[in-house]
C-alpha cells in the first residue's frame, strides 16, 4: 500500500485517479471512502463526523496577570496583564453554551486563575444553578501553577469534582529555571508540598502540563518516572510557542530532530517496560489517532475544532476560537459586544471551523466579525444582525 501511495503522489502534476493502474485507483478510493485521503486539503465531507450545535468546551481566561514570570509564557502581553473578566460576561457566554449543550465542560485558566479564587466559586455556582434549570450537566477543570494549593482550595476541587491540570517542566529546580519566581517557594517546592499533603487528591484529581525547552526537554523522560512513582495520572507536553514572551526565548525552542528525540525516548520507556503506568498523553494522542477516523484532540482533527467545539473568553472580555493565537483572525466577538447570542447560536451552528476555509475566498460580514476565520460559514441574517448590534 505504502509503495502505492508514494507512487500516486510523486508524479510531476497534480495526480488523478483516471491516471492509476486499476489496482491502485480500487485502493485510493477505499482509503478516501475511509477519510484517510485529502483532495485539495480537504477529507472525503462523508467521513467527517458532525458538528454540535455550539461549542461544549469553554475556557475562561479569568486574568492575564499571574504570580510567576516564566520567560516563554505564550499568553503574557502587558496590555493583558491587569485584565480581569467580570462576572456578567462569563455568566452571558455560560448561559448561551449551557442552554446548546447536554453537557459543558468548563476550564479555568489564565494567567493564574487562582487569583481569582471567590470568581471560580462564584461562576461554579452559578453554571450549577443554570444547568440543573435545564437537566444539563457541566463538569470543571482548571490549569494552574500549583503555588495555592491551601486546605480550603483542595478541599473545594475535591468537593466539586474538578480535574486539576498543574504546570511543572520537571522534577528538579534547573528543568524549572525558565519557570520564574520573584519570591517564596517555587512550583516544585509547592508540588513536593502536595504530594506529602495531599497524595490523594494529587494522584486521582490532578495531571501535569511540561513545556520542552532546551532547559527542560532532557529531563522529563525522568520526569515521567518520577510522576509514576508517585502514581499520577497523567503528563502532556507541549513545545515553546513563539508568542507573547515565548518570541524572545527561541534559543530554547527545540529543533524538530530534538522533539522527535525527546519523543523517542519517551517510546524506549514505553517499550522497555519502565512507563507503563503513567499516561504519557503526547504518544497516546498521536497513536490514536492512527488508529481511529474520528481523532479527539481538537488541533488535528481536521477540521480543526475551535469555535465548533471550543471556546475562549479571554481577560478583557473577547470571544475567541483559539486559546494560542490572539490575532484578530480568531477573534468571534470583542469586548464591546455585549450580547453573544448571536455569533454563538447562530454563527457558530452553521460553523465550519476555523481552518476548513480558503481565506482568499472569504465573504467579509461587517466589523469586527469581517476577521474570523468562521465568518465564510456565518448566515446573512447574523451578518446583519452583527450590523444592528454595531
Amino acid at each position: 500500500m505504502y509503495d502505492i501511495l508514494a507512487d500516486f503522489f510523486a508524479r510531476p502534476r497534480a495526480p488523478r485517479l483516471a491516471d492509476a493502474d486499476p489496482a491502485s485507483a480500487a485502493l485510493l478510493r477505499q482509503l478516501w471512502a475511509a477519510g484517510l485521503l485529502l483532495s485539495d486539503g480537504r477529507p472525503n465531507p462523508k467521513t467527517v463526523r458532525s458538528r454540535p450545535d455550539a461549542p461544549n468546551a469553554l475556557l475562561l481566561k479569568l486574568t492575564g496577570g499571574c504570580n510567576i514570570a516564566c520567560t516563554y509564557c505564550y499568553d503574557y502581553d502587558k496590555t493583558r496583564f491587569r485584565a480581569r473578566l467580570d462576572d456578567d460576561r462569563i455568566h452571558e457566554l455560560v448561559d448561551v453554551l449551557i442552554a446548546r449543550n447536554s453537557h459543558l465542560s468548563i476550564a479555568f485558566h489564565g494567567g493564574e486563575p487562582l487569583l481569582r479564587w471567590d470568581q471560580i466559586k462564584r461562576t461554579v455556582s452559578y453554571a450549577r444553578e443554570r444547568a440543573a434549570a435545564v437537566g444539563h450537566l457541566v463538569s470543571f477543570s482548571i490549569q494552574t501553577n500549583g503555588l495555592f494549593f491551601t486546605p480550603a482550595v483542595v478541599d473545594y476541587l475535591e468537593r466539586e469534582s474538578f480535574s486539576v491540570g498543574i504546570s511543572l517542566d520537571g522534577s528538579d529546580e534547573e528543568a524549572n529555571s525558565l519557570r520564574v519566581v520573584r519570591h517564596g517557594p517555587t512550583p516544585l517546592q509547592a508540588v513536593r508540598q502536595l504530594l506529602r499533603e495531599y497524595p490523594a487528591f494529587a494522584r486521582d484529581r490532578c495531571g501535569f502540563l511540561a513545556v520542552a525547552t532546551k532547559a527542560s526537554a532532557p529531563r522529563l523522560p525522568s520526569f515521567a518516572l518520577w510522576l509514576q512513582e508517585h502514581e499520577i495520572g497523567g503528563l502532556a507536553v507541549g513545545f515553546l510557542d513563539r508568542t507573547g514572551r515565548g518570541v524572545d526565548a527561541g534559543d530554547q525552542q527545540l529543533t524538530p530532530q530534538e522533539a522527535v528525540d525527546l519523543m523517542r525516548r519517551f517510546a524506549d520507556l514505553v517499550a522497555t517496560g519502565e512507563l507503563t503506568q503513567l499516561a504519557f498523553h503526547p504518544l497516546l494522542t498521536r497513536i490514536k489517532n492512527l488508529f481511529t477516523f474520528q481523532p479527539r484532540d481538537l488541533c488535528a482533527k481536521g477540521p480543526c475544532g475551535a469555535a465548533a467545539e471550543f471556546v475562549v473568553l479571554d481577560a478583557e472580555g473577547a470571544i475567541r476560537s483559539c486559546d494560542c493565537v490572539y490575532d484578530p483572525y480568531f477573534e468571534l466577538a470583542g469586548p464591546e459586544n455585549r450580547c453573544p447570542r448571536p455569533v454563538t447560536v447562530r454563527g457558530w451552528q452553521s460553523s465550519t471551523g476555523t481552518r476548513d476555509c480558503d481565506p482568499a475566498e472569504r465573504r467579509a460580514p461587517p466589523a469586527r466579525c469581517s476577521a474570523c476565520a468562521a465568518a465564510p460559514a456565518w448566515p446573512k441574517q447574523l451578518q446583519s444582525r452583527d450590523q444592528q448590534i454595531r
